[in-house]
């Protein structure tokens, strides 16, 4: 009999081991599958357990997020993270059904319940083509080093115009200053 409670409380050890909560300590970015060095408990710090991230989703956390990790059998010496959270950066009052993705600098990209995305950022880049449909509003200057339409360029109707003369008084029309 006693040897039958012993098995029951490893067992329910182990289960209880099965699934830990840990704090970021490092992050090893540097191969095909991203490296956490975490704590769990008071002082069981684990190395190189391997973060499964969702395929198209990628982040670095920042040291003090917070892990949760399996540990197969609840054998705490492999263990696997299987979602990071830093509670200090989270984006908070979305609109139920919104989807955001976000950095600690505060960047942003929010997908709205309505139809509509928001992007907030000091610059955004973006390279490749870019294809609109739909109208485009400006709240600000617009840079371009070349506009075309399906007619011809700025730059070659801009020739034609400065280089055409007045027939009526002989005079050609004013030079542009900006």
């Amino acid at each position: 009999m006693v040897n039958v409670l012993k098995l029951i409380r490893d067992l329910r050890q182990r289960i209880l081991l099965v699934v830990g909560r840990g704090v970021v300590q490092r992050i090893d970015d540097s191969g095909g599958v991203q490296q956490v060095q975490a704590t769990f408990l008071s002082d069981e710090v684990h190395d190189k357990m391997e973060h499964m991230q969702a395929f198209g989703f990628v982040s670095h956390p920042p040291k003090g997020a917070e892990a949760v990790a399996l540990f197969r059998g609840g054998r705490r010496e492999t263990g696997v993270v299987i979602c990071v959270a830093h509670r200090q950066y989270r984006l908070s009052a979305l609109a139920e059904g919104a989807v955001a993705i976000h950095d600690q600098a505060g960047n942003k990209i929010v997908l709205n319940n309505d139809g509509t995305v928001d992007v907030d950022a000091a610059t955004i880049n973006l390279n490749g083509a870019v294809n609109i449909s739909g109208d485009v509003i400006v709240d600000g200057k617009v840079s371009a080093a070349n506009v075309e339409d399906n007619i011809g360029t700025l730059a070659a109707f801009r020739t034609a115009y400065n280089s055409h003369v007045h027939t009526a008084n002989g005079t050609s029309p004013p030079v542009p200053t900006a």
